[in-house]
């Protein structure tokens, strides 16, 4: 579990009672919760005040877009949408909405933890899509691509823990510098482990990453 130097405070816009046991789990990552709403008018008084590094909007079957909107007229503070599923168009929408991070919400152990690196992420400055959203999204491009031909890739078993974790990284898009950032590791221990795990695995690029990452998902 990543551990981090500094808190950033948030709303969570979310009507469901089981968020409040995500909330605990942020707050073990670095993320300390001021106020748990179910609208994002709610928020208006500690928006105003700059009282708050991010919001986090969740729940089902919500407005994204709409509801991104009306907390733009109220600050420009960043946004992480957890979506119900690694759909495209959920993703896509968010994101032109104004979010700066999404991430998919669906019920799993350790949501909290990527949850949490969303919003460390976006209130620096980044972006942040979750590695099950952007492998969704590369396979969209591999389906495509009928016909190509692609030669087996290697197993699991031949990358460490940590290069895996590194790999997983790489398949979101961030730099090596990002990744090291996210990891309290230096640019050029991501950079040994990114290029070992590439060696022992034969790949050559993202693409084959997301490829490789999804296949062992599936196994």
């Amino acid at each position: 579990m990543t551990t981090w130097t500094s808190s950033v405070v948030v709303g969570l816009v979310d009507p469901r009672r089981q968020v409040r046991a995500l909330s605990r789990e942020l707050e073990r990552n670095g993320v300390a919760i001021r106020a748990i709403v179910p609208e994002v008018s709610i928020l208006r008084g500690l928006l105003a005040d700059g009282a708050l590094g991010a919001v986090i909007i969740g729940g089902p079957g919500r407005r994204l877009p709409g509801e991104i909107a009306r907390l733009r007229e109220l600050s420009e503070v960043p946004v992480v949408v957890c979506g119900d599923s690694p759909a495209r168009e959920e993703l896509l929408d968010a994101l032109r909405a104004g979010a700066s991070g999404f991430v998919v919400a669906a019920p799993r152990c350790g949501v909290g933890e990527e949850l949490a690196q969303a919003v460390h992420a976006v209130a620096g400055g980044g972006i942040w899509v979750s590695p099950r959203v952007a492998r969704h999204l590369v396979r969209e491009v591999l389906d495509s691509t009928a016909g190509r031909s692609f030669g087996p890739l290697a197993s699991e078993g031949t990358v460490t823990r940590r290069e895996r974790q590194v790999l997983e990284l790489v398949a979101t898009g961030l730099t090596y510098r990002a990744i090291g950032e996210r990891l309290c590791i230096s640019c050029s221990t991501v950079k040994t482990h990114a290029h070992s795990a590439l060696r022992k695995l034969g790949l050559r690029n993202r693409i084959e990453v997301v490829r490789w990452i999804s296949q062992q998902d599936a196994a």
